[in-house]
């Protein structure tokens, strides 16, 4: 009986701190938990919003590549335009002293 007693004194030592342990370790997953309920909500917004950002980009990046090849074809014209009035004109010039 004294043996037994003996080796559960010895025991408590390490019993209570392995307790100790667990305890703490308890606390920590619970308060990581909450954090967790926490964020996860937020996560799930922000990747809402990602995504709605993500398709928005896209129209208004093709938009503007669709804006960009008109204003290429304006500048076109213009160019085409121009000369066309420059040839009037020396037209115009070449007649006029007729």
């Amino acid at each position: 009986m004294e043996r037994r007693e003996s080796f559960n004194e010895h025991l408590e030592g390490p019993v209570s701190s392995l307790r100790k342990k667990i305890n703490y370790m308890t606390r920590e997953n619970n308060e990581t938990l909450n954090k967790l309920r926490i964020l996860e909500p937020q996560n799930e917004k922000l990747e809402s919003d990602n995504e709605r950002l993500s398709k928005d980009n896209r129209r208004l990046e093709k938009k503007n590549r669709a804006l960009m090849e008109a204003q290429r074809v304006y500048e076109l014209d213009k160019k085409e335009t121009e000369v066309e009035m420059r040839v009037c004109t020396a037209l115009k010039n070449t007649f006029s002293k007729y």
